[in-house]
């Protein structure tokens, strides 16, 4: 099987690349395409591929020529701006391969916004990986077949990891106490990602003069800049910033908190789980799915920084329940994440799209 991939991870390429009897074609973002031909990772070629807009005609005439060379036979569309792309390249074949888009998000896909006539809800898109379940039951809603949403989740990076030295380096920077328990995310913390509720539950466990909270990313939402501030727990909060390969610096945790509004399927999170750091999440989206309540970690109702606040205490009070679930969040990660298994999901929705 030949597939073309636009701007997809190089995980999934890779994992897909393994796969046996199977060719892969990337087209990636930037202007760092370098051809390669790796017959072992089945990644047979790579080139820059670029679109302004999802009307981008010269983008289309590209994408076009790299069909008519390649002949794939799949089409996996990773971007809004690829997939119209490649519905708008295919027009006219007479021939022409299947396409499949990449969503990754809950947001219902509008009728009556033209733009998703050239994507999601266009007739040539002829299936859908899905990052989670919550993600298939909107595309679902929104009319698509089911037999055709295929839950791929994505493979996570979690080879590299701070060692002892560089943890404890940035323990050091971050005025954190060597016995202190930490609470942390790692995210660009937009209004939606629930920082908010974060610093809330922090302020709602003040008494628990211990615990330290971390928030690692870029800080979009101001109102957090005020609630680290609050004499009740500014000494104990920390907002560290941009940090590069933040992912790697989550064993700094001992529970991982991401307290999102909404979400697709939450990265950080499993990367977290990976690196067997307990994680306590939000009922929203797919993070409900990977994080099972009391196996792998805790789950907990959306904007409620009290229940926030709660499963936090019984888990800094309860260190054998919490390294229960950090070790069974390890495993559940690596049964989601496993790039085999995302493969194999994938190959699955390419076999249905074929059919």
């Amino acid at each position: 099987m030949n597939v073309l991939t636009i701007h997809s991870p190089a995980l999934l390429m890779e994992a897909l690349g393994s796969q046996p009897f199977t060719s892969v074609v990337a087209l990636t973002r930037g202007a760092n395409g370098t051809p390669v031909t790796d017959s072992a990772s089945g990644v047979i070629a790579s080139e820059p591929f670029n679109a302004r807009c999802k009307l981008d005609l010269v983008a289309v005439r590209h994408l076009r020529r790299v069909i008519d060379q390649w002949r794939p036979d799949v089409i996996h569309a990773d971007s809004s701006r690829g997939l119209a792309a490649a519905v708008l390249a295919t027009l006219g074949m007479r021939r022409r391969p299947r396409i499949v888009s990449q969503r990754g998000v809950t947001a219902f896909p509008s009728l009556w916004d033209p733009s998703n006539w050239l994507t999601l809800r266009n007739p040539r898109v002829d299936g859908h990986g899905c990052v989670s379940g919550a993600v298939r039951d909107v595309l679902i809603r929104a009319g698509a077949p089911p037999e055709r949403c295929v839950v791929t989740y994505r493979r996570v990076a979690a080879d590299d990891t701070a060692g002892a030295d560089e943890l404890a380096r940035l323990r050091a920077e971050l005025g954190i106490p060597d016995d202190a328990f930490v609470v942390g995310s790692i995210a660009n913390f937009r209004r939606v990602k629930g920082g908010d509720l974060i610093l809330k539950a922090a302020a709602s466990g003040s008494d628990l003069r211990d615990v330290y909270w971390v928030l690692i990313g870029r800080v979009l939402d101001r109102r957090l800049q005020r609630l680290a501030a609050d004499p009740a727990v500014a000494s104990r909060v920390r907002l560290a910033g941009f940090q590069p390969q933040a992912a790697r610096l989550a064993p700094l945790f001992d529970v991982f908190v991401m307290a999102s509004r909404c979400e697709g399927m939450c990265h950080a999170v499993l990367e977290a789980m990976f690196r067997g750091v307990c994680p306590v999440v939000t009922a929203v989206g797919g993070m409900k799915e990977i994080v099972r309540d009391g196996r792998d970690g805790r789950v907990v109702p959306p904007e409620d920084p009290g229940a926030l606040a709660a499963a936090i205490r019984e888990l800094f009070r309860d260190a054998r329940m919490r390294t229960r679930l950090a070790e069974s969040a390890r495993q559940r990660a690596r049964e989601i994440a496993d790039p085999v298994r995302v493969a194999e999901r994938t190959m699955r929705l390419y076999r249905a799209v074929l059919q």
